[in-house]
């Protein structure tokens, strides 16, 4: 169980549905805290009319601070198509120290997420 300060890290593994020829980033915001990706990216083709982009294993972290798991959310935005706000932390199954991927709809486009939650030490002056 999680409770307390912690740090939410975020890392975009691949997003499906990006229309050709256009590289989108992925910007993920926590209350005041937002990090996007970078668009250091490759295409694969996945159907005939559809294209997934996927970030390399460079791709930096996305890291947030919360308070209070099982009431933070977060928004995600496929900048330029589509986002979602207020998606729960508490429902993505997230076990501490451990690193889980996670396929998150944002509008039509499937995302792929890497994600670990880092329990804050406590006491830490």
């Amino acid at each position: 169980e999680i409770s307390g300060p912690y740090e939410f890290q975020v890392r975009p593994m691949h997003v499906s549905d990006v229309p050709d020829n256009k590289v989108t980033k992925i910007k993920v915001k926590m209350e005041e805290q937002h990090a996007e990706s970078s668009e250091d990216v490759t295409f694969e083709r996945c159907g005939s009319d559809r294209r997934m982009q996927r970030w390399g294993l460079e791709e930096p972290v996305m890291k947030f601070k919360g308070k209070d798991f099982q009431k933070d959310t977060m928004d995600i935005e496929v900048v330029g198509l589509d986002e979602r706000p207020a998606i729960p932390l508490s429902r993505l199954s997230l076990q501490k120290d451990e690193l889980v991927m996670r396929n998150i709809c944002v509008g039509k486009h499937q995302l792929k997420l890497m994600m670990t939650l880092v329990q804050a030490e406590k006491n830490v002056a």
